[in-house]
């Protein structure tokens, strides 16, 4: 062999690599490695610095990724320089430890608690140390009270923007709506199910302005129409997006509110589902709108000009007209959902195809007057339309499609023959 073949060489003899000698018995362009239990060192997780033993439920959260929220890991993250927490249903959490959160992270600026089992003892520790928050979250915390409610928001009244208490019951109260009144800075504002509210606490926000946005209010089922009026007369020039819906009670007056939303000349989404008690009297008082001139003079003005999603399900004492007017009103209408007006005829939905010619979605379920040939014709007006209409409109609330048919009296179950050439008889 020639002297110099191993230095100028194209490819170096084996020695010259770095590394163990492959096997030649294995394949050598296979390079995974499997690693075997025996290759893992658990000498880490005998003890701490201290020599202390550590429990085995302690070693099992520290071999975790970092990206599993826990209670461990959970402490490295808060730290004075932490603005944002969601804790949204980490129901793992216990309540021992949710009542630090305030003084590991005092600097908070969005928490979300939903659906967190949280305590109002714990809750109140919270809001004890947080005076910068902007957002909150404590929607489905059916556990914290009013008082707690109320010293968060006496400690962050002037930064507070965001609020959502939807289905906490026991947190809002009329006492509470005397503070969310004098939030300067609120633009969302969320008191769902809010069952013990009544008109003295909407009462508060009657002669204030407030920059809100978007309000819910739906299930409100204390409330009347004239405490919801005060509430909407707040925000008239912000208001964009508006839900009050599930209020079928009888004090809800849709002509004393109504007149009010028709002057949110801004409003973008309304939904009035549930709402058993407006009538036409009411809905046609949306369009109506009001407007003062410089020398005091009032002038008419058509409202819900912005309107581009409406929710009218479950309004079973609408007709035509009023469905008509309603839909004819806003020229970028693009979504309505008529489930269950009852009243409706084919009339209506053929007026509302052809007049708005926006609109991408409507929903037409539990409408006695459409029927499926009915329905196809109104498709081929506008077929690019998307209209959403069960297959199926008569069901029975009980039934649940679990139930097995029941076998008719008159018939007998068969008996299985036997087989032939078993054993005798003794």
């Amino acid at each position: 062999m020639n002297t110099k073949a191993q230095e100028h060489a194209a490819l170096l003899p084996q020695q010259s690599y770095f590394g163990p000698t492959p096997d030649p018995q294995k394949d050598p362009y296979d390079r995974r490695k499997v690693k075997q239990l025996n290759d893992i060192s658990f000498e880490g997780d005998s003890g701490d610095e201290e020599g202390k033993e550590i429990f085995e439920d302690v070693r099992n959260v520290q071999r975790l990724p970092q990206t599993i929220l826990t209670e461990e890991n959970l402490k490295v993250y808060l730290t004075r320089e932490t603005e944002k927490l969601d804790l949204e249903h980490s129901y793992w959490l216990k309540d021992v430890f949710l009542d630090k959160v305030g003084r590991m992270a005092p600097n908070l600026r969005w928490l979300s608690l939903r659906r967190l089992k949280i305590s109002n003892r714990a809750f109140s520790e919270i809001a004890t140390c947080l005076k910068q928050l902007e957002r909150l979250d404590i929607s489905d915390c059916t556990q914290i009270q009013a008082p707690a409610f109320k010293q968060l928001l006496s400690n962050n009244k002037s930064t507070l923007q965001q609020i959502q208490a939807s289905n906490t019951p026991s947190a809002v109260t009329n006492e509470v709506m005397d503070l969310l009144a004098w939030t300067p800075n609120l633009t969302f504002l969320d008191i769902s199910h809010a069952r013990h509210l009544t008109d003295e606490g909407a009462h508060y926000f009657k002669e204030r302005t407030l920059p809100i946005k978007k309000l819910f209010v739906n299930g409100l089922t204390s409330l009347t129409g004239a405490g919801l009026a005060d509430m909407i007369q707040s925000c008239t020039a912000t208001l964009r997006i508006f839900e009050g819906g599930y209020m079928d009670q009888e004090g809800m007056v849709g002509a004393v509110f109504c007149n009010t939303l028709a002057h949110c000349f801004e409003l973008e989404e309304i939904d009035l589902s549930g709402d058993v008690m407006l009538d036409d009297n009411s809905i046609m008082l949306l369009p109506k709108g009001e407007l003062k001139d410089h020398h005091g003079k009032t002038i008419e003005v058509v409202g819900l000009q912005k309107l581009r999603l409406a929710k009218l399900n479950g309004l079973s004492k609408l007709t035509d007209h009023s469905v008509i007017k309603l839909a004819a009103t806003s020229k970028v209408l693009e979504h309505l959902e008529l489930t269950k007006c009852e009243q409706l005829t084919e009339y209506a939905i053929d007026s509302i195809i052809k007049q708005n010619g926006s609109l991408v979605f409507l929903d037409l379920n539990g409408i006695p007057a459409i029927t499926q040939p009915i329905l196809d014709g109104l498709r081929q007006l506008k077929p690019e339309l998307l209209i959403r209409r069960y297959l199926y409109q008569n069901i029975d609330p009980k039934d649940n499609e679990l139930r097995v048919p029941r076998r008719l009296m008159g018939e007998k179950k068969k008996k299985k023959k036997g087989k032939k050439g078993g054993k005798k008889k003794k």
